[in-house]
């Protein structure tokens, strides 16, 4: 009897489950952004092009390829991985180094052997990076030890056509 008192007073002070806030899920997968992002500059660097327009051309897609995932993870709210994503560069320069170290000890006979290793050092060089910055390209959730919620972005202001300048040009302000 006192079994089934204990279990009564338990289900009468049961309070319903409530849901989890979505606030402190993760956001959405943006690795695609990257991606389509790193592969518009890669694109850049082996697109044939006039010799005039090559060193524009590949000096665009350099800058593309070392800026472009940390300013989208910047614009996706996440601002740890785009810091983890910056050493894209020390990671390239490294893999070049050790790639033309490589190919200048196994490759002795033949030039394009050499560059082969450089170019394949470099991609080496550069791929954990990638991999991370594709990995953990999720907004992260809102920490419950937050203390008041994100702030909420304004609406942009809308001029109507001419409307803000017309009191210039009639002489009044």
């Amino acid at each position: 009897m006192g079994k089934a008192l204990l279990l009564f007073a338990m289900l009468l002070a049961a309070r319903p489950a409530r849901a989890q806030s979505d606030q402190l899920q993760p956001g959405p997968w943006y690795g695609w952004q990257l991606i389509l992002a790193d592969a518009a500059a890669v694109s850049l660097l082996f697109v044939p092009v006039s010799s005039g327009a090559g060193p524009v051309t590949r000096g665009t897609g350099m800058t593309a390829f070392f800026m472009d995932a940390p300013i989208i993870h910047m614009a996706n709210s996440n601002p740890r991985t785009a810091s983890v994503s910056l050493p894209r560069v020390p990671a390239l320069l490294v893999g070049t180094f050790l790639g033309s170290t490589a190919g200048s000890l196994l490759c002795k006979e033949t030039p394009e052997c050499h560059d082969t290793a450089t170019l394949l050092g470099a991609g080496l060089g550069v791929t954990p990076v990638l991999l991370f910055d594709y990995l953990t390209a999720r907004r992260p959730a809102r920490s419950i030890w937050a203390a008041q919620p994100p702030p909420v972005r304004p609406a942009p202001v809308r001029l109507q056509g001419w409307a803000f300048a017309v009191p210039l040009l009639g002489g009044r302000f």
